[in-house]
């Protein structure tokens, strides 16, 4: 019913979606609008750390060119 959401600064910019696989995990991030690329830097950084938490390798599918 409710998607995970992608917020920065304090505001929903789009939802990301995650799925376990035998390799690690892949996730799927579709913004609302283009990121800049700070914005895309520190989504990318965020996912490494979720990784790193799970102690799993992250794939990230998306069109922001992460």
């Amino acid at each position: 019913m409710f998607a995970a959401t992608l917020v920065i600064d304090g505001r929903v910019v789009g939802t990301w979606k995650r799925v376990f696989k035998k390799a690690g995990i892949e996730i799927t991030a579709t913004p609302f609008t283009p990121l800049s690329p700070a914005d895309a830097q520190g989504f990318a950084a965020a996912v490494q750390r979720y990784g790193a938490f799970h102690k799993l390798p992250v794939r990230v599918v998306s069109d922001f060119g992460l």
